[in-house]
């Protein structure tokens, strides 16, 4: 379980602080990782990620800049649980590929997360990134058949300044409007607006329905189309002038697919959300491994890091703290397996760099031959 909030149309500085409320009541929806992006009036997005709760991404200056309401179109938030993928501020939600910037609640069948990864051509960290990566490359009328499992898809065209919602029957979605229907604001439960909304300094006006309705739950395998120009310029009068096509994915059989546990335990269901407790096979995972690096200017992880799978990891800065980290700085502490970095910010290693390898250290050791300044720690 994940969870989507956020705020688009005509943005206020008032929603800044709204938009806060709204992680911080998410978090509940998904507590490993918390992203968010802002889209300029220039098109621009403006990504913050980190595997952490919403107060940690909030102490970034970076989260200061990016939350911005005066040249802002859309605020997009996601709480992430993680399911498939490492947890890390990389995999962490929204995702950026080419005209799209965009999040997901649910998980794909092992069957469809492979289709969309041969599709687009590449591997992915996650199964949400390869759905992100298809609407860009193909479109969204295309992606969804190859869709199989569960979803509730929130993205933005950052060419069009268009926003875009859809789900299917497994995952929840709800929509607010201002009173004008100059804004929208969103979340996966209709709680997690409510308050969010009203516990500010002064509550919002939202259009209400039947005296007693001011949230209403997305239909089934229809998609919503907001333009964000036309939000800010009050051209709409009505909730269904935002409902358009019907999109429908894979139907899936409902079945339990077995997990494996070392006690018997319920354990997620990888696919549907369930629990499964009807197999008692084990497995043993290695714990990390950890290795201390004499760092060096000209090759500071001694061959068995290299600078480009460093960027990658770390291109939303610290993991912890969301600092800029350099690859040649010494005090970088790193989970390989996790695809995790530590910065020097957080580290607290003064002169060095320290490497963790999941598995076997002495089959890793065999595999790398450049050990003359490598120190095995006990």
């Amino acid at each position: 379980m994940c969870g989507h909030v956020g705020i688009a149309g005509k943005l206020e500085y008032r929603d800044e602080d709204t938009m806060k409320r709204l992680l911080i009541f998410d978090y509940f929806r998904g507590k490993d990782s918390t992203g968010f992006a802002s889209l300029t009036e220039k098109g621009d997005a403006r990504i913050r990620k980190i595997a952490s709760h919403p107060v940690d991404l909030f102490d970034m200056k970076k989260f200061d800049k990016a939350l911005s309401a005066y040249d802002s179109t859309a605020f997009l938030g996601h709480n992430r649980a993680a399911t498939l993928g490492v947890v890390n501020s990389v995999n962490a939600h929204p995702f950026e590929a080419g005209d799209i910037v965009g999040a997901h609640n649910g998980t794909l069948t092992a069957a469809s997360f492979r289709a969309l990864e041969e599709a687009i051509g590449e591997e992915t960290g996650t199964d949400s990134e390869a759905i992100i990566k298809a609407i860009d490359k193909f479109g969204i009328e295309k992606t969804v058949p190859m869709l199989e499992g569960a979803w509730a898809l929130v993205w933005i065209k950052k060419s069009t300044q268009e926003l875009f919602f859809l789900r299917n029957s497994e995952r929840p979605f709800w929509l607010g409007y201002a009173k004008d229907f100059s804004k929208v604001f969103w979340a996966s439960e209709w709680p997690i607006m409510q308050a969010a909304l009203m516990t500010g300094k002064k509550d919002y006006k939202l259009h209400v329905e039947d005296e007693t309705s001011a949230f209403f739950e997305t239909k089934v395998d229809t998609l919503y189309t907001f333009d964000l120009e036309g939000l800010k310029q009050g051209w709409f009068e009505s909730r269904s002038d935002f409902e358009g096509e019907t999109l429908k994915g894979k139907e899936v059989p409902k079945k339990v697919i077995n997990t494996y546990t070392s006690s018997g335990s319920p354990f997620r269901d990888e696919a549907y959300g369930t629990t499964s407790t009807s197999t008692t096979t084990s497995t043993t995972i290695s714990p990390s491994k950890k290795m201390d690096i004499e760092a060096t200017v000209s090759d500071p992880f001694d061959g068995l890091l290299s600078q480009d799978d460093f960027d990658k990891m770390s291109q939303y800065g610290c993991s912890y703290c969301g600092a800029e980290v350099d690859y040649y700085e010494p005090g970088n502490k790193v989970w390989k397996d996790r695809q995790i970095v530590m910065g020097p910010c957080c580290s607290g290693l003064k002169g060095k760099n320290e490497l963790h390898v999941q598995g076997s250290l002495e089959k890793y050791l065999q595999d790398n031959t450049k050990l003359t300044s490598l120190v095995v720690v006990n």
